[in-house]
Parts: C-alpha cells; structure tokens; sequence
C-alpha cells in the first residue's frame, strides 16, 4: 500500500479507550515479557493480530508469540521459561471467539489454568462469564457496550484491537463497488448473496500476510459487507461502508460503541437487499 492522505478519517487510534488499554497493560506486565496467545482465526482475525503486534511494537512492550494451540500444550514451567518472567502472564487476543457455535469458549478453561494471571484484549463475549473458567484476578476488556457488558459485566470497554490502526493509507480511491459478505455459521440465512460476491476473509488465516486482504478491499470505492474486519479496514481506508448485520449482536453493538462515532462514511443496516432489476 502506498502513501496518500485522501478523505482518509483519523478514527480512534488516539482515544482515551486505547490509552486505558496501554496502562492496564503495562500494569499487568510488571515490567517483564508476556505470552501473546494468538487466537485461530481467518484472515479479518489477521488484521487484529496485526494491529495488535503494532500497538505491542509501538508500546514497547516484550512479549513473545504464541499460537492458541501451541500455548494448550505447553506447561506453566515451559511457558514461563518461554517468556523469561517471573509468572506466566498471557495476553489472550481479541476477537470473537466466545460464541457457542465456536469450540474455544469450551477450551479456555484449560488454558488459562496454564496462566497464573490472564488479560483478554477486547473481545465479543456471547457465552457467561462463569462457563468460561476467568478467574476474579483476570482481565476481560470487551469490544461492545451492550451484548458483550450483558455476558461480561465486570469486564472493560475498549475498541476493537483493529481500530488501533488508527487509519491505513492506500494509492488512490479505488472504484466500483466490492461485495464481501460471509457465508458461515454468522450469516442471516435468508438474508440474499450479492452477484460477485466474495468471502476474502476465507481466503487466508490469522497468521495470513495483510497485504492481499487489503488491496483487495482498496479497489473499491464502495464496500457492501457483513465481515466486521472489512468494514472496519475500508473504513479505516476512506471508503463508503455500508456494514450488515450479522447472526448474533456482534456487528450491531460494535458499530454503536465505536464506528458510528468514528466513521461518517459507515452506515450500518439490519439486512442487505438486492437493487431492484
């Protein structure tokens, strides 16, 4: 991507919310490295990644990597020794992953028995609090002030780990219109497929290189989806983002805790209709 500075919104990587973060953060950390566990995820999920090792980076905290899956076989003693610290500290990503139709809210209680404190980076939160395992010292940031403050009270607000970005620059103003809708267990099922269509989030993982998702979001001018993380990334971009609803809260109570303050070029709407013939 190359530098230019169109019609490009500040957005929120300045906000009062990521500078709570930071020091919760630095708190946290006691001044020693901690294990980032890297929630499996698609390519949307790899820009949070993204965001997120830029906001580690940019912070200067020490930190060391780790894939959910690696982190569930390792032990306490093999991830303190990982991380040269004093306590196995984890940094649990941000995302969505706490969905009854997801498997992860039933594995988190074995991870963090391999914790002695975990922080989870502003999440979704769609199943209680108490069937996840977290104990009283853990801390739980939500990305929502509704769904996720219903399941999650005693966690914190902060926006989306993506928004940190803050906005991301592009060589021009892309035109057309790109049609990026999802076509798993979050879709409205009656809800109509654009012709064109294409699910690019499928299209790579967390772990995914940046580049390829989001040239191929800058080539539009237009963006119709219900992807949160293409919404937020076009955006963050300049375009004109016309954001869906999806199958559960999500994408609803994100946009009026975050987007809509944020982004006059994002309109959000409960279902997505085809132009008439």
């Amino acid at each position: 991507m190359q530098h230019c500075d169109h019609l490009q919104p500040a957005g929120l990587a300045g906000s009062i919310e990521f500078i709570r973060l930071e020091e919760t953060l630095r708190e946290f950390a006691e001044d020693e490295s901690f294990i980032f566990v890297v929630n499996k995820g698609n390519w949307g999920d790899g820009l949070i990644r993204y965001a997120t090792e830029q906001f580690f980076r940019h912070n200067a905290f020490r930190y060391v990597s780790v894939p959910v899956a690696r982190a569930m076989t390792m032990s306490p003693d093999d991830l303190r020794q990982l991380s040269s610290s004093s306590k196995v500290r984890m940094v649990y990503s941000g995302g969505g992953a706490f969905l009854d139709k997801y498997r992860m809210h039933k594995k988190i209680p074995a991870l963090i028995e391999r914790s002695e404190r975990m922080l989870v980076l502003p999440h979704t939160f769609a199943v209680p609090r108490r069937r996840l395992g977290f104990r009283r010292t853990d801390i739980l940031f939500r990305r929502d002030e509704s769904g996720s403050k219903k399941f999650a009270p005693r966690s914190i607000f902060c926006h989306d780990m993506a928004l940190s970005l803050g906005r991301i620059a592009t060589s021009g103003n892309g035109s057309g219109v790109g049609y990026f809708f999802r076509g798993d267990v979050e879709k409205i099922e009656d809800m109509p497929v654009p012709e064109g269509n294409r699910d690019i989030s499928t299209e790579g993982k967390e772990s995914t290189p940046m580049s390829g998702f989001l040239d191929a979001i800058a080539r539009f001018g237009t963006i119709h989806t219900n992807r949160l993380h293409i919404s937020i990334a076009a955006a963050m971009m300049g375009r004109r983002v016309h954001l869906y609803a999806n199958s559960y809260f999500k994408n609803n109570s994100i946009y009026e805790a975050s987007l809509k303050q944020a982004f006059s070029n994002l309109t959000f709407h409960q279902r997505y209709t085809a132009p008439s013939a």
